[in-house]
């Protein structure tokens, strides 16, 4: 594990799900749902609305998708 530093220096658009930092800044405009809901939850938790509206296919998404892993602090870390 390896610490990569604090959610507050992240500079990029991202997204949280599960304790995992999704990146989203490419993403976003192919986001079948429209770039604005993505853009209207920059830097929020968005594990309640995604298990809402979307399907178990695609959760691989979310892996795609990952950068690191937070902790409760907002601590960021990668497994290497």
């Amino acid at each position: 594990i390896k610490k990569i530093g604090n959610i507050k220096e992240i500079d990029f658009e991202y997204l949280l799900y599960d304790g995992r930092v999704l990146k989203v800044d490419k993403w976003k405009n192919r986001h079948p749902g429209s770039r604005k809901i993505i853009m209207s939850h920059i830097g929020e938790n968005i594990e309640y609305f995604f298990n809402k509206i979307h399907s178990n296919e695609t959760y691989g998404i979310l892996a795609n998708l990952h950068y690191c892993w937070i902790d409760h602090k907002g601590v960021l870390y990668q497994y290497r």
